[in-house]
């Protein structure tokens, strides 16, 4: 029988979702990936950090292992070849009240969208939202 998805309060699942979801929503934007591809990332992305949350216990540590894993060919490919980082993620909506006051007591600045996840989680899962969406419009490339 399939377990209920683990919550933490390190990241609550509905915030990491709403998050996930604007930072791919402003990719879409952005880039022009097509939206049925787009809606497919994300539920494998939150797929892919549920499965993750379940091992480590904490969804923060989730998204830092999943970052590493996923993308280290990418981070050595980069330092080889003296590259930037990946685009700019998009700007998010403000946090929710819920959101705001347990970061109150996080840090200064809690109006600031990328504090919802923490800087550091919201930088890895914008990455890796981008990586997935590179990934699955590559699927839909078809020789003429």
């Amino acid at each position: 029988m399939p377990r209920a998805p683990a919550d933490t309060d390190d990241l609550p699942a509905a915030t990491a979702r709403r998050i996930a979801s604007q930072i791919i929503d402003g990719y879409v934007e952005q880039f022009g990936f097509q939206a049925a591809s787009a809606a497919c990332q994300l539920e494998h992305l939150l797929s892919l950090l549920e499965s993750q949350t379940r091992c480590w216990k904490s969804r923060e540590t989730a998204l830092a292992r999943l970052h590493r894993l996923t993308l280290e060919g990418y981070a050595a490919w980069l330092e080889d070849t003296e590259l930037e980082e990946a685009p700019a993620p998009p700007a998010l909506f403000p946090p929710t009240p819920e959101e705001t006051a347990r970061l109150d007591t996080r840090a200064e600045g809690a109006d600031s969208p990328a504090r919802a996840v923490g800087d550091a989680s919201y930088l890895q899962l914008s990455q890796l939202a981008l990586w997935l969406l590179v990934w699955g419009e590559a699927g839909n490339v078809r020789r003429p």
